[in-house]
């Protein structure tokens, strides 16, 4: 035994200690995560683990429990604290008893807990435990899903779109999905790859036990689809021309222009200039080649009566605007600019013919690399 801030404290090392769960009982000790304002209370257990015991991880080992005398207000007269489990970590637990005014009140029959306005919802608690919630944890700024539950349950219904424009680390699509509601989040940052892809994988698969899977009786089961955004379709060069941008290939290229347009993109396995179609004899074809005469002569020549081509290029002579009523040509740069915000990497987009649901590829399990940000994850082109 030691004294550490003006209190006895004994040390137990990992592996000399054992935690077991139990069912909330009167003589049960609860678990709570030193942190935020509960570190800042002068007196508290929290503040004693945060300002004492916290940066003893290289001097007593990871995960050392500590049995903090003279602290409390359980009656023990004593209470137990465990230090950091990585070396990265800074936060702690403690575990404290009911306390005794509580119980007395307990045996007096008098409530011992109360609401003291209408619609109050005490999420202490909930705060103080959420960082490990659906298996991710997140340094700041992570809310507990019960808040979110509340949230959602007041504002939707089931089979209703919740969207989320900042994901963080994916509380509110768990919440929605473990609700029964549909869900769009939003991620600029790589937690999109860490953190919710990951969480809500584990929410289908029905491998998250923590935040409110068992009160709201959650037993897995639905899907998702992860999309990442393609850079930007054309940007400007040295001479302020709009030009496409070098990231995108021919197959990329003609899946982005054949969505702008309206068009759906399926490439014809034996004709190769029908890669897109609005209907069944309207298509669409784009290339980055000079476009000449006798390359529109050919595709005449193959067309059959009724149908009719759009031709997307980066240029092309002018005379093959004047080879065929059936076939029209644009310029990719002038057919697109005016209607997408190019050259950006934020939020400001103006997307047009977005897709529907059965176009949308589905995240698959057949890529064992995709939760990984280097993995080629389905990518939607055309919303640049």
């Amino acid at each position: 035994m030691i004294e550490i801030g003006g209190k006895k404290v004994s040390i137990f090392k990992n592996g000399e200690y054992e935690i077991v769960k139990i069912k909330p009982s009167l003589t049960g000790l609860k678990e709570t995560w030193a942190t935020g304002s509960l570190v800042r209370q002068t007196g508290s257990s929290g503040e004693f683990l945060d300002k004492y015991l916290a940066n003893r991880k290289e001097k007593d080992g990871l995960s050392a429990l500590y049995k903090v005398y003279g602290i409390g207000e359980d009656g023990l007269g004593y209470r137990y604290m465990s230090g950091p489990k990585k070396l990265s970590a800074t936060k702690g637990k403690f575990y404290s008893g009911i306390p005794l005014k509580t119980l007395e009140d307990l045996k007096n029959g008098k409530v011992s807990k109360f609401k003291p306005i209408e619609n109050f919802y005490d999420l202490s608690g909930n705060f103080g435990n959420c960082r490990h919630e659906g298996g991710v944890s997140f340094g700041g700024g992570k809310k507990p899903e019960n808040l979110l539950k509340i949230i959602v349950e007041y504002f939707s219904s089931e089979g209703d779109l919740v969207l989320d424009s900042f994901g963080g680390s994916g509380t509110t699509s768990a919440v929605a999905h473990k609700l029964n509601r549909r869900w769009i989040t939003v991620e600029l940052k790589n937690q999109a790859f860490t953190h919710i892809q990951p969480r809500i994988r584990n929410v289908v698969d029905n491998k998250d036990d923590s935040g409110i899977t068992e009160i709201s009786n959650w037993k897995g089961g639905g899907g998702f689809k992860f999309y990442r955004l393609a850079p930007s379709l054309l940007n400007k060069d040295r001479f302020d021309n709009w030009v496409i941008a070098p990231e995108y290939n021919a197959q990329m290229l003609a899946a982005a222009v054949a969505k702008q347009e309206g068009f759906r993109y399926e490439p014809d396995a034996d004709v190769y200039w029908k890669q897109a179609r609005s209907s069944e004899k309207d298509y669409l074809f784009t290339t980055t080649q000079f476009l000449t005469v006798e390359m529109v002569d050919r595709i005449v020549t193959e067309m059959a009566e009724g149908e009719s081509l759009l031709i997307a290029c980066k240029a092309y002579q002018d005379a093959c605007t004047r080879v065929s009523s059936q076939i029209t040509i644009k310029k990719i740069p002038s057919m697109l600019y005016d209607r997408c915000e190019f050259g950006k990497d934020d939020y400001s987009l103006n997307i047009v013919n977005l897709p529907k649901d059965d176009e949308a590829p589905d995240l698959t399990e057949d890529n064992p690399d995709e939760d990984s940000p280097e993995a080629e994850t389905p990518t939607q082109t055309s919303l640049f």
